[in-house]
């Protein structure tokens, strides 16, 4: 499957899949209907069924696992939380560097929101080990700005 992104002066940033959907699978295929929503309609992506997760980081009872699903269930768009207080919502209040380290080994950080973890003291933190922090300022600020709907 290809998709390509086109921006026109007068069209916002849209995602055309070019492959017939019988041609994808079904998860692959709610993957990106999620996507196109986010980035198009993102008000609308939090009723949108996720493709199942089967990374490891996400399976089971272990610390990563459940702050990556605490994030994702309770995170809601446009919001943000800070490392303390998602360490917080998970039960461990001093595991701080432990819910930064579940942030490092998010297997899908768009779809489930790292971006959204930022630092008590409202600045947006490291995001893809600093190299990624101007997404983490687009991603929010699309957030802010598209979440009113």
């Amino acid at each position: 499957m290809s998709s390509k992104f086109l921006r026109s002066s007068e069209a916002p940033l849209s995602c055309v899949v070019t492959d017939s959907p019988a041609e994808t699978s079904a998860e692959m295929q709610r993957c990106v209907e999620w996507l196109q929503a986010y980035f198009t309609e993102p008000q609308t992506a939090g009723s949108l069924p996720l493709p199942a997760f089967h990374h490891p980081a996400l399976q089971g009872d272990a610390f990563t696992s459940r702050v990556l699903q605490v994030l994702l269930s309770d995170v809601k768009f446009g919001e943000t939380v800070s490392y303390k207080r998602l360490a917080e919502m998970v039960g461990n209040p001093r595991a701080v560097r432990a819910v930064g380290g579940a942030m490092r080994r998010n297997p899908v950080p768009l779809l489930i929101p790292c971006h959204r973890v930022i630092s008590s003291s409202g600045q947006s933190g490291p995001y893809m080990s600093g190299r990624g922090d101007h997404l983490k300022q687009w991603l929010l600020t699309h957030e802010r700005q598209r979440g009113d709907g």
